[in-house]
């Protein structure tokens, strides 16, 4: 199960580029959901041609060294290289997928979160904090509604 690590860390190495770097953990979750072409996670045809890109670069970066640990080709130069293909693949397939978002943005790069009486938008380049309208919302329940404030995480816990 070793030898498969090169298909695996690429594929990590994608997400956690695209939640920590691309999206910053911000997700519409309807169109997450949604099979329209016009949705912004629908991509080209369904499939996201810069993941591809990234993932078949990673997995090329280390695969002489995955042919080496079945024996097909006899390196001692390319099986320590493979030993440290956790770290480069993810590396490898991590910078392409960012670089690959940089030059051609992607459309879900901008989440927006519509609540029903307040709004919750988001940006690259914003920090959580700003990213929540600082409005009153009221809220309607049981007690006829009450006035509830919007705020960031940071200042609740103050």
């Amino acid at each position: 199960m070793s030898s498969y690590q090169i298909f695996l860390f690429s594929i990590v190495g994608i997400m956690l580029v695209d939640y920590y770097l691309i999206t910053k953990g911000w997700f519409d979750i309807d169109a997450l959901f949604s099979p329209s072409p016009e949705g912004k996670y629908y991509y080209s045809y369904g499939c996201n041609p810069r993941a591809f890109a990234a993932y078949f670069v990673g997995v090329a970066v280390n695969f002489a060294g995955f042919l080496t640990n079945f024996g097909i080709i006899e390196s001692t130069a390319l099986t320590h290289s493979y030993y440290f293909s956790i770290f480069t693949t993810t590396t490898a397939a991590g910078g392409v997928y960012y670089l690959a978002n940089v030059i051609w943005p992607q459309q879900s790069r901008v989440a927006i979160w519509s609540e029903p009486k307040g709004t919750w938008e988001y940006e690259p380049g914003m920090s959580r904090a700003e990213s929540v309208v600082d409005e009153k919302d009221s809220m309607d329940d049981k007690d006829g509604g009450a006035g509830v404030e919007v705020r960031p995480v940071n200042e609740l816990y103050a």
